[in-house]
């Protein structure tokens, strides 16, 4: 039974597996928020297989922390710390932590290869096109990375290597944090992110994506 957080804000909630990063889906009720997650169940089960991580969709979810959301939230974004961001990860645990970090990237480099480069237009006419949707990801991690004072300089996001180059440093660095600073933050906290809350964080938002571009293909 995966542990969730609920992070409740005026306009929209955050149903978060934490400890499976990029698990994590938003509606408009904790009851709805509930069930997007659970729908999305097999969706991740797909990312996580092509790693050799064992998943299994639940049947139910224990809610463990419920906390207020903020402007963050109500934008789109999982943005709240709970207590399990917390805790150091052991090694094995930060291990299993990073392959599904690694996994949540894969996905959505292997989505952008059969996805077209136009993509469908929502309800309203807008959307990012595929190439502004990779942009938009590697560049919001490259700012994710300062969070925990890891510094990339501006690459070309279509550049394979120099986005690996990125993803090495923001998992040295989550390695590095973990063991200097394994109940806190880096830096100025109020600017900074713990390890766990980066992972999740990033994996959230690449698999998002992802899964945004599979729905807007044609």
């Amino acid at each position: 039974m995966p542990n969730v957080c609920l992070e409740v804000g005026s306009k929209r909630t955050f149903a978060i597996a934490i400890d499976w990063p990029g698990w994590a889906r938003a509606a408009k009720s904790s009851d709805d928020a509930l069930e997007a997650l659970a729908s999305y169940a097999d969706r991740y089960q797909r990312v996580l297989s092509p790693a050799g991580i064992e998943f299994t969709a639940p049947v139910d979810f224990a809610i463990v922390e419920e906390r207020n959301g903020d402007t963050t939230t109500d934008f789109g974004a999982p943005g709240q710390h709970f207590a399990r961001d917390l805790d150091a990860a052991g090694g094995d645990e930060l291990e299993h932590l990073i392959q599904v970090w690694e996994a949540s990237w894969h996905a959505l480099d292997g989505q952008a290869l059969v996805s077209p480069a136009e993509l469908r237009k929502g309800p309203r006419g807008g959307g990012r096109d595929r190439s502004q949707m990779i942009g938009h990801v590697v560049e919001a991690d490259r700012a994710y990375a300062r969070k925990i004072d890891v510094r990339v300089k501006p690459l070309d996001p279509h550049d394979r290597l120099a986005v690996a180059r990125l993803h090495t440093a923001m998992i040295d660095g989550a390695i590095a944090t973990n063991e200097t600073h394994p109940n806190g933050y880096t830096a100025v906290p109020d600017k900074a992110w713990t390890v766990r809350y980066l992972i999740r964080r990033s994996a959230w938002h690449a698999l998002d994506h992802a899964w945004e571009m599979a729905d807007r293909s044609d």
